[in-house]
């Protein structure tokens, strides 16, 4: 996903200028959605980096706001759902850090599946969404099903020298 909008603001909060990065961040979130609507793709992908910078800012509950309107938008082309599966797995993750398991478990669960769909039960991208649903499954206290999904996301990314192997050994 393009970082050009969350880069930028990013570089504002650094500067020590964190209003003007709240400025930027809302109007190019509204410019996008009075362009474009919150059903088209390119507003949701917009509402992700706004998210991701509200995940900097310690605003869990407004980027999950975002990232649960993104996810309704009209994904319809094979590179748009490579997003969609990036927001899912981002939503999920907020949600578990916010308490929410159930959502969280709704939305690591769907982009493991569209993960798999995807990209196939193999590749790195299935890793990372198995390592994120390993993580909800250990706050559940379901320990051997997160072992069981830690050791298969740790083969594929072992057998890739994927530089997450070692998150994924960690949990």
């Amino acid at each position: 996903m393009e970082q050009q909008l969350y880069e930028e603001a990013m570089g504002l909060l650094e500067a020590g200028r964190a209003e003007e990065a709240d400025q930027l961040v809302a109007s190019r979130l509204e410019a996008a959605e009075q362009a474009y609507g919150r059903e088209d793709v390119r507003w949701a992908k917009q509402a992700f980096e706004v998210a991701q910078f509200l995940v900097a800012r310690k605003s869990a509950a407004e980027a999950r706001a975002l990232l649960e309107a993104a996810c309704l938008a009209a994904w319809e082309s094979d590179a748009d759902r490579v997003h969609l599966l990036t927001i899912q797995l981002n939503l999920g993750e907020i949600c578990l850090y916010m308490g929410d398991l159930s959502a969280a478990e709704e939305h690591l669960e769907a982009t493991v599946q569209g993960r798999a769909a995807h990209f196939g039960e193999e590749h790195p991208a299935y890793a990372f969404g198995l390592e994120a649903h390993a993580d909800l499954l250990l706050a559940q206290r379901e320990v051997g099903p997160a072992k069981d999904k830690v050791e298969v996301a740790e083969r594929i990314l072992r057998a890739e020298n994927h530089p997450r192997l070692s998150g994924v050994l960690v949990l």
